[in-house]
């Protein structure tokens, strides 16, 4: 566990740093404002340990749609709050401990999104800027009831997932025009949480709590924020995740209006 809070510790510290510090903030385009409210869409797919010593691993794939009010304290730092609704996937997993073994083959699971994130002013390197951003968002998911097929009798089953996401870790924007700022971020990235699996056939009844895990916890994002109209930009990322077996993938949407 020490190994996995290491780096989200730094980046806290440079997230704090700048506070005491504060420096001129570049002044081309992108003007300040106290109040940015953002709407996003946001997909991604990765891959997901599990199993007795998380030795087994399947895809979870995700969608949300999140709004994020948010408030700047200072210029070039600001906070926001991450609200929205997700449809998460854990297909192919598998219960074993319960009195018939399940694989899930069910789809999508919704649930609601809550979280928060924040980014801070570092310094300024003519057209460069960099900071330090970090997030944190936590999926419940609603509870479902699926008739088990297959069996001479009745039987169903009753999921409850959740989980939560850290990412935090350097950012670098480049400021090309009063409209166009493309960004690079390499970022801390840990999922984990459990999906939680009740089963009832007849008078055979069992339980079982299934830990997940992500498998890599580096990512990569490529994005841009473009300036189609005053106080409106248009959000577009791209992210990866490297280390995994088979690549992660993120991709980003959305649109920021400040007042």
């Amino acid at each position: 566990m020490v190994k996995k809070t290491f780096l989200p510790v730094i980046t806290i510290i440079l997230m704090i740093t700048p506070l005491f510090s504060a420096q001129p903030f570049y002044k081309q385009g992108f003007s300040t404002q106290q109040i940015r409210l953002g709407f996003e869409a946001a997909f991604f797919e990765r891959t997901i340990t599990w199993g007795e010593d998380q030795s087994e691993t399947s895809s979870m794939k995700n969608l949300m749609f999140l709004l994020k009010p948010g408030y700047e304290l200072m210029e070039g730092t600001w906070i926001s709050a991450v609200l929205g609704y997700s449809l998460s996937n854990f297909d192919e997993m598998i219960f074993r401990k319960l009195p018939f073994s399940l694989e899930l083959n069910t789809g999508n699971i919704d649930g609601i999104v809550l979280g928060g994130e924040a980014e801070v002013r570092i310094r300024n390197f003519s057209r460069l800027t960099l900071s330090a951003t970090g997030q944190f968002i936590y999926y419940l998911g609603f509870k479902e009831d699926w008739e088990i097929p297959g069996l001479n009798v009745e039987g169903t089953a009753t999921g409850n997932p959740s989980w939560a996401q850290l990412t935090a870790g350097p950012k670098f924007s480049f400021h090309v025009n009063d409209y166009l700022r493309p960004y690079l971020t390499v970022h801390y990235d840990i999922l984990w949480g459990k999906f939680k699996m009740n089963q009832k056939i007849e008078e055979l009844s069992g339980e079982q709590e299934m830990k997940i895990e992500s498998k890599s916890n580096l990512n990569l994002s490529i994005g841009a924020l473009y300036e189609i109209i005053d106080r409106v930009d248009l959000k577009a990322e791209t992210t990866f995740l490297p280390l995994e077996e088979q690549i992660g993938l993120k991709l980003v949407i959305g649109v920021r209006v400040s007042f």
